[in-house]
Parts: structure tokens; C-alpha cells; sequence
């Protein structure tokens, strides 16, 4: 028997610790994995973009040789690599690819939690505001494709949860972490970038230009992750060249800084901030409606998520409501829909529903961007304006907040990172998809939570929470199942045709069918003889009709495989 007197163990602390967290952790886990059983993930095919970057593994996994394709227009090669560890043991295919994203997604989730507890949120608050990102659609569904989203994402929030315990420990070894995980993420896409570059800012502004804390605490990561990119970039272009379509983003964005240099182009920069503010919100509800008792507190809670919710209503109600852009939320399904046809859409009451839900929680989020503002030191009264600036700077300076609070610099630092991060998807010209607000929801949701006092969520916010959780994720579920389920029957549709000697080039299917080839870009036969369509499709007629296992309402029931009669003549009509 051990002695009364024993010196308790050191692992008691920290095995203690992991005892707290582990239900949370385990129930984000069942869900995410029983989700992903549900959907049924499999199906040797591409999904979007994710054509044009697979061919990099599959020339990695059977050749040994490094080829990027003319498609990307980012670094892409931890993306690869990653894609890599799971394709390489039982050779490549699309469902190992897609396996590689669900375990990326995965660990993004938990990576989620992470970040919260950092911000001192209590265990149910932080499994809220990490189920939030397992249940959006967006993420949800993107993870189960090989596309970059997700795998960047779930880094991101990684070295952002990293970068936040280095600096309240004043740790070296997590500040090495999260500059490694920072450039793991940057090498994937350029836009990780925005970490060390709003660490830099509030570092500067915490420790001042002299101090040695900054140099080595800020400027030196930022070196390395900038460096990084750099030197990758010089290297890809000395040995197998850039892509053809690497620099044109970087392109379009000069463009339009210049442009707004100039006074111009400001309308696409606060069009897509409203519509982002707008997606956000709906995404954040539930951990809006989980910290509502705090959230009430400020003055202007009984007007903000009043007035957007009223004003969303008004405009769903005059066809101006959800979804307000395009590519993965498509109408009450998943996307894109790139086949030929159409689908009838949903009921237009649902949107006005959804769409009023949303201003309800832009309101609550614009009202928890002033609740933080406040608590980092940003007050509007006319005394705390006179003192703005000595208040800013003992917020930032201030090494211990107030009992359980978010320290203002982890506030900013979470701030800055979503803004950068959203600044050239902004601006820059050309198509602006839903997809391209994966990246600020984690910051969104941690700034919602970073405004509400220290304390667990009770009551009936609770339950509502839960309850808008459990539906989310049946969305999600059943919405990627229904996009899985009619890509399988698109792929069928063309390997029938391909049985009874049918040329790919004859057939047109859509962008990922008809792109087969990733060097030859936005390929498309318009004039192609037969079709594998959605809905039938005029001057065709069936080949054959592929039932589809839809579950939701103006989903994908049917998939059309389809041929244009020959004329008497023998041409195609």
C-alpha cells in the first residue's frame, strides 16, 4: 500500500486533463467517423476540382516522379504528400485520396476544440464551436473530395490553436510548432501567410519594435513561412516550372489593388463582406444562441439580431436570400452540379426561413465583434475615446486578463487572421465561391466565443444549440450522401457508354467527365453525340435511366444516359 505521505505523481495533473477532455473529444469523434460510414465514401472518381490535383499523387505513387499539372494555382506539395501517405500502400485511387481529406477533417475538428480550450472556453462550450465546424455542409462535404479546403483549414487551426499556447506559456517548442504547421499550410495554399503576418502586427504592438520578444517571437517565424514560399516557388520554377495558372491569381490581385489604389473596384470587396457576414452568421448560430446570456449583456442585443433578421427576411422575400453565391451549397443539395440539366429547386419558403435565420445570427455575430472589441479595450463611450489609445495598449500588453477572459492580443491575433486571410478572396476579380469562407469560419467562430463571458452554457440556449447541431449534421449527412450518390450513377452512366464503344470524346458529362485531361483546360464537347445528363435533355433520347438513392426533396433522382438520333443523312441531329 503506498504511503499517505507519497509525493502525488506528475502525471496526475495531466492525466487529469486529458480525463476532462476526452468525452468531448470522443463524441466529436463518433460523430464525425458515423457521419462519414453513413455518406458512404466510396467511388473511384474525381469530385470538382480534385481532377486536375490528383494526377501529382498518381505520378508520385506509380512513377516516383514529382509533375504538377497546368491547373493549380498554389504550391499544392503537402497537399501531395499527404495524398501520398494514403495512396501509396495499396496503389492510387480517388478513394484513397478522399480517405486522406475525411482524416485531414477529422483532426481539423478536434483541432477546433483545441483552439477553444485555449481561449478558456469550457469543455461543452468548446464541443459546440467544434461541431459547428464538423456539421457545415461546407466543410463536411469538401472533405470528401481532394480538393485543398479542408486539409488547409484544419492546418490552419492547428497552428492557430499552437500559436496561441506558445505565447500564454511563453513556450519556444509550441511557437516551433506553429510556425511548422504554418508553413505546412502555406505550402499548400499561398493564403496561409496570414498567421504570421497578423502575429507580426500584434506582437509589434504588444512588445514594441525593440524588444527582442518580437524579433524572435514574430519576425523570425514570419521569415520562415514567408522564406519558405519563396524559396519553394524559385525552386518549382528552376526544375519543373510553374503551372500555367500559378501566377494568374496573383495577377488578378494586383489588379485589383491597384484598382482600389485608384479609388475604384470597392464594390466587390463589401459585396462579398456582406455576403460573408451573412453566411457566417447562420454558421455561428447555434454557439451564438449556446453563449446568448452573455451575448444579451450589450446594449444593443435586442437590436442587431431583430433588425438582421428583418432585414434578411425582406430580401428573401424579394428573391434575395440563400444561397447568395455558388459551387458547394447548391439549393437544398451538395455541388457542384456539373453534369448537363437542371433539377427543379427546393421550396422558396425553406430559403426565406434559412435566409432570416441567417440575418438573426449576422446580428448576434456583428454583436459579438463589438462585445470582443470591448473587452480587447475598444470602447465608443466619450471618455474611453479620449484614452483609446492607452487602454489598446494595456490590453495588448497585459500579460494575465481578467479571471477566464480572452486576453485582448489572442482577440486581435484571431481578428487580424480572419481579415488577412479574407482580403484578396475580397477582392480579387472573377468568380467568388462559398467555398472560399471555409477558411474564416473557425476565426468567426472563435471570436463569438472570445465575446461571451467564462462560463458553461445553461438552460435553454443550451438545448436549442444541441438541437440545431443534431439537424445541421443530418443536412450535411444526407445532402454529401445525395452528391456521392448521383456522381456514382454520372460515372456508371459513362462507363456504360464506354462498354459499347463509345469514344470519351463523344460524350459530354460535365467539368470533371469532360476535363479528363488536367494540361488541357475547361475542356468541353458541346456537339458530342451522347450525354450523360440530370434531366432529359431536348433533341436526345434515352439510352438508359440510372436510378439514384436521394434522400432529400429537389435532389438528383435520376441520371440520364442520352444520345442524339442520326438523320437520314447519317449525321447527328
Amino acid at each position: 500500500m503506498a504511503d499517505a505521505t507519497e509525493t502525488p505523481s506528475p502525471r496526475a495533473p495531466t492525466t487529469r486533463r486529458l480525463s476532462a477532455e476526452a468525452p468531448a473529444l470522443g463524441a466529436l469523434t463518433a460523430a464525425w467517423w458515423a457521419a462519414v460510414l453513413i455518406v458512404d465514401f466510396r467511388g473511384d472518381f474525381p469530385l470538382n476540382d480534385d481532377w486536375g490535383y490528383a494526377p501529382a499523387v498518381r505520378a508520385l505513387v506509380e512513377d516516383g516522379a514529382l509533375r504538377f499539372t497546368d491547373w493549380q494555382s498554389m504550391p499544392l506539395i503537402t497537399h501531395v504528400l499527404w495524398g501520398w501517405l494514403f495512396a501509396a500502400p495499396a496503389g492510387f485511387s480517388h478513394e484513397a485520396l478522399r480517405l486522406s481529406t475525411l482524416v485531414m477533417g477529422w483532426l481539423g475538428v478536434l483541432a477546433m476544440y483545441g483552439l477553444l480550450r485555449q481561449l478558456k472556453a469550457p469543455p461543452f462550450t468548446a464541443g459546440v464551436g467544434a461541431a459547428l465546424l464538423l456539421v457545415n455542409p461546407l466543410y463536411f462535404g469538401l472533405a470528401f473530395s481532394f480538393m485543398t479546403d479542408v486539409p488547409f483549414t484544419a492546418v490552419i487551426v492547428a497552428a492557430a490553436a499552437a500559436w496561441l499556447r506558445a505565447e500564454s506559456k511563453d513556450s519556444r517548442g509550441w511557437l516551433a510548432v506553429a510556425t511548422l504547421l504554418t508553413l505546412w499550410a502555406t505550402l499548400n495554399r499561398q493564403l496561409g501567410i496570414a498567421l504570421p503576418m497578423a502575429w507580426t502586427v500584434v506582437s509589434l504592438l504588444r512588445n514594441g519594435p525593440r524588444s527582442p520578444r518580437w524579433i524572435t517571437g514574430a519576425l523570425v517565424p514570419a521569415a520562415i513561412v514567408i522564406g519558405g514560399l519563396v524559396v519553394y516557388q524559385k525552386v518549382l520554377d528552376a526544375t519543373l516550372g510553374l503551372p500555367s495558372l500559378y501566377a494568374f491569381r496573383t495577377g488578378e490581385l494586383m489588379e485589383a489593388l491597384g484598382d482600389l489604389a485608384r479609388g475604384h473596384g470597392l464594390r466587390a470587396p463589401v459585396q462579398r463582406s456582406l455576403i460573408s457576414l451573412v453566411y457566417l452568421g447562420l454558421f455561428t448560430l447555434p454557439l451564438s444562441l449556446t453563449v446568448f446570456d452573455a451575448l444579451k449583456r450589450e446594449r444593443l442585443a435586442r437590436y442587431l439580431p431583430v433588425l438582421g433578421a428583418s432585414i434578411a427576411a425582406l430580401l428573401a422575400g424579394n428573391d434575395l436570400g440563400l444561397p447568395l453565391t455558388e459551387n458547394v451549397w447548391i439549393d437544398l443539395g451538395m455541388g457542384p452540379r456539373t453534369a448537363p440539366g437542371a433539377v427543379g429547386p427546393a421550396s422558396p419558403k425553406l430559403w426565406i426561413i434559412l435566409t432570416t435565420l441567417a440575418g438573426l445570427g449576422a446580428g448576434f455575430f456583428v454583436l459579438a465583434l463589438l462585445s470582443g472589441a470591448r473587452r480587447a479595450g475598444l470602447r465608443t463611450d466619450r471618455k474611453a475615446l479620449k484614452a483609446l489609445p492607452e487602454q489598446i495598449w494595456r490590453g495588448l500588453r497585459s500579460q494575465v486578463p481578467r479571471t477566464g477572459e480572452v486576453p485582448a492580443w489572442a482577440w486581435l491575433f484571431l481578428l487580424l487572421s480572419g481579415v488577412i486571410a479574407f482580403g484578396p478572396t475580397s477582392i480579387v476579380y472573377g468568380a467568388f465561391f462559398d467555398r472560399y469562407l471555409l477558411l474564416q469560419l473557425p476565426f468567426a467562430i472563435a471570436l463569438v466565443w472570445a465575446a461571451a463571458l467564462p462560463r458553461e452554457a445553461r438552460g435553454r440556449g443550451r438545448w436549442v444549440a444541441l438541437a440545431g447541431l443534431a439537424l445541421a449534421l443530418g443536412y450535411a449527412t444526407a445532402a454529401t450522401h445525395d452528391y456521392l450518390a448521383w456522381q456514382r450513377a454520372r460515372w456508371e452512366g459513362v462507363a456504360l457508354l464506354e462498354e459499347r464503344g463509345v469514344p470519351r470524346a463523344q460524350i459530354r458529362g460535365g467539368f470533371e467527365v469532360d476535363n479528363r485531361d488536367p494540361n488541357r483546360q475547361f475542356v468541353a464537347h458541346p456537339k458530342a453525340p451522347y450525354a450523360v445528363a440530370l434531366s432529359p435533355l431536348n433533341d436526345h433520347e434515352p439510352v438508359a435511366i440510372l436510378e439514384v438513392d436521394a434522400w432529400l426533396p429537389a435532389a438528383v433522382e435520376r441520371v440520364y444516359v442520352l444520345r442524339q438520333p442520326k438523320r437520314l443523312d447519317g449525321a447527328e441531329r
